[in-house]
């Protein structure tokens, strides 16, 4: 028989109601899966970001986290932080002491006489910019050259961050699994001074502030710390993921009242990743995809977010480690964005989570419904994403799907009720002589007895395929070639129990 060859199509199915906040996950596109750690991101702009990790990694964006391309960073070491004055000033600093430098065309190498981790870089300006690494090493640049400075600790700097010029906080701990006590330093100027130390806090991990009134620092244990007084007085906030098998390694916020922590552990209830958002009055456990999926051998605690970083409350970017799907797919680097501005919490349990289509490719984008308002009919409009891929033994060609608007039609919903209609994308097998489109549901409180795919409107009757799990059902449906062949709009209609969920899969 002929190899039959067609394309591989990214399906959206996307409902969102008004108000739903939702964490999207992103894929890292760098295929090499030794890039298996996002460290840290920050962006000039809402519309143009940067990420980093393992292997001299980095990836950017200019359109607000579509799509992600892989920068050539020269350097081959872990960068564990970026940081910039503008879209054409950004530092990266890496392992052995590396820091390059992104003028807006190409990253760079500096010199420095730095030759340990440097593990974090923050500035106020293009010529006052420090960074800060193992054993106390802090670095300062001046817009010329950069010089070491004294440092009151030798103990390992995770974290830079301030106010202003003579308002400087760095926070850390002990290196690896050595055992300690945190520690916070300040600059006010002229001397860095350790104004704080925790006997019961092995390491802190990150620190942020809507003021220097307004700081807060977080670290292991689940710990978070906070000072309203300039550093002289810290106290310990209580919230929902105080544990022992608890990480929180980064943070940032909008204002006093906005402000998100990531990090990981195995606390019962709230699965892998951790992420955690403070209203200016309580601290609750946001809803993400990637919380119960399972992580690296080498991460029995969670899959690890290591950085958080936005533009606005409802531009909010986290980053983190490898994860694996349900399906045994390895996901390398985890890349998740934030577009609500209104986030959606539990402070009881995070609620099972989904994965993505276990085809071959990258998916740039994933969507997730949520539904918690009273019967409603609202409308959204979803991005356009273009996938070129092959799947052996068929060959491929290029086809883009154009999603238009999706409308959700409710009829008495349960109040706790949510769905979730991932991605799918279109295979053509080498064993089967028809096309099939592979579609994702999942979600909590979901009767997936009563969850079925109605319709694909211009193919023959749907024949189901299906696994079910507690969180999780894949639908494989036979697509005639000239459904695909054909341009023009196709509907596509799911059913769980009296929701019924309508695109519009657009040809071209």
């Amino acid at each position: 028989m002929k190899k039959i060859f067609f394309m591989l199509l990214l399906l959206f199915l996307s409902i969102k109601p008004a108000h739903a906040a939702e964490w999207l996950l992103q894929y890292n596109p760098d295929p090499d899966p030794n890039a298996n750690q996002i460290r840290a991101v920050w962006g000039p702009s809402g519309t143009e970001v940067f990420s980093v990790g393992d292997y001299g990694t980095i990836l950017h964006t200019i359109d607000n986290g579509t799509s992600w391309s892989t920068m050539t960073s020269g350097i081959s070491q872990t960068i564990y932080g970026v940081w910039g004055s503008s879209a054409s000033n950004v530092f990266a600093v890496a392992d052995q002491g590396k820091i390059v430098l992104y003028n807006g065309s190409i990253w760079s190498a500096m010199t420095s006489s730095a030759t340990k981790r440097l593990r974090d870089v923050w500035g106020t300006a293009a010529n006052n910019v420090f960074a800060v690494g193992e054993d106390g090493y802090i670095l300062h640049y001046d817009g010329i050259s950069w010089s070491p400075m004294t440092s009151p600790t030798t103990l390992t700097l995770q974290a830079v961050w301030g106010t202003a010029a003579n308002n400087v906080y760095a926070v850390g701990g002990p290196s690896g699994s050595a055992t300690g006590t945190g520690v916070i330093i300040k600059y006010e100027g002229s001397t860095w001074t350790e104004i704080y130390t925790d006997p019961t806090i092995v390491r802190f991990h990150g620190v942020w502030g809507s003021s220097d009134d307004d700081v807060f620092v977080v670290g292991q244990d689940g710990s978070i710390l906070h000072t309203t007084d300039a550093g002289l007085n810290w106290s310990a906030i209580p919230n929902p993921v105080q544990d022992s098998t608890v990480t929180l390694r980064n943070i940032w916020g909008t204002s006093a009242s906005d402000i998100y922590v990531v990090g990981e552990g195995s606390l019962a209830g709230y699965g892998g990743s951790i992420i955690l958002h403070y209203d200016g009055s309580n601290w609750n456990v946001m809803n993400n995809p990637i919380s119960s999926l399972p992580s690296p051998a080498n991460s029995s605690s969670g899959i690890k977010l290591h950085g958080v970083w936005g533009s606005a409350s409802n531009n909010v970017f986290a980053v983190g480690e490898t994860y694996i799907e349900e399906d045994g797919i390895t996901r390398h680097g985890t890349i998740l964005h934030y577009t609500e501005s209104q986030p959606t919490s539990s402070t009881t349990s995070m609620p099972t989570t989904s994965v993505s289509s276990s085809s071959s490719t990258t998916s740039s984008i994933i969507a997730t419904t949520t539904t918690t308002q009273p019967p409603s009919t609202t409308t959204s409009s979803v991005a356009t994403s273009t996938t070129t891929t092959s799947l052996p033994p068929a060959t491929t060609t290029t086809t883009s799907i154009t999603p238009v608007s999706t409308t959700t039609t409710t009829t008495t919903p349960t109040p706790s009720y949510t769905l979730s209609v991932y991605p799918g994308a279109v295979w053509v097998s080498w064993f089967f002589p028809r096309p099939f489109v592979r579609l994702l549901i999942s979600g909590t409180n979901v009767n997936f007895d009563e969850t079925k795919l109605v319709e694909i409107e211009g193919a023959p009757p749907i024949k189901r395929f299906e696994h079910v799990s507690s969180t999780v059902m894949f639908v494989r449906a036979w697509i005639p070639p000239k459904l695909l062949i054909g341009k023009g709009a196709k509907r596509v209609m799911v059913q769980s129990g009296d929701q019924t969920y309508v695109g519009r899969l657009e040809i071209q």
